[in-house]
């Protein structure tokens, strides 16, 4: 799988997070989307997860060019934003499926399994209606999620702070 995003913090946490919960391997990371398509050039994955929202060249153009190749992997879109419009804008790029960041935890897992699924067509209408919502076990993997970003930032701050813990 590639994970692209601009945020460093967010590749860490997430890489992080997806080796420990799920059986996907994190082949590679990049930054923009001029750096997923050299990515792609050289390796092969199966799999892209890519914000919309990033420098040089977002997702939703980057989706169009990856999409357009023989043989394109899956391409799952997400983004801090929320709503109809954006994942609108997701389809209309030739992205498998879309989430909002915050629901990167309680989405993903369900999310893999559906796209591996040798009985699903080839494209979805919209997969993350038939995800299921169990707010317990959503809400105890956002928190975990997010506890790995915490963490990682904590880490990246620690050189910083003294004794008594202010910045």
């Amino acid at each position: 799988m590639l994970l692209v995003d601009d945020s460093e913090e967010f590749l860490t946490a997430a890489s992080r997070w997806i080796a420990a919960r799920t059986t996907l391997r994190v082949a590679g990371t990049a930054r923009n989307g001029f750096e997923a398509l050299e990515w792609l050039a050289r390796s092969r994955a199966s799999l892209v997860l890519m914000d919309c929202f990033m420098p040089a060249l977002d997702g939703f153009e980057t989706t169009r060019r990856i999409k357009s190749s023989e043989g394109a992997p899956w391409v799952v879109l997400f983004s801090v934003h929320d709503g109809s419009a954006m994942e609108q804008e997701a389809w209309a790029a030739g992205a498998d499926a879309f989430f909002a960041k915050s629901d990167f935890a309680s989405r993903l897992p369900d999310l893999v399994r559906g796209l591996a699924d040798p009985a699903r067509p080839s494209r979805a209408t919209r997969p993350a209606a038939s995800l299921p919502e169990g707010r317990a076990e959503r809400r105890a993997e956002e928190e975990g999620f997010f506890r790995f970003v915490l963490d990682g930032l904590s880490a990246r701050l620690r050189p910083w702070t003294h004794e008594g813990g202010n910045v």
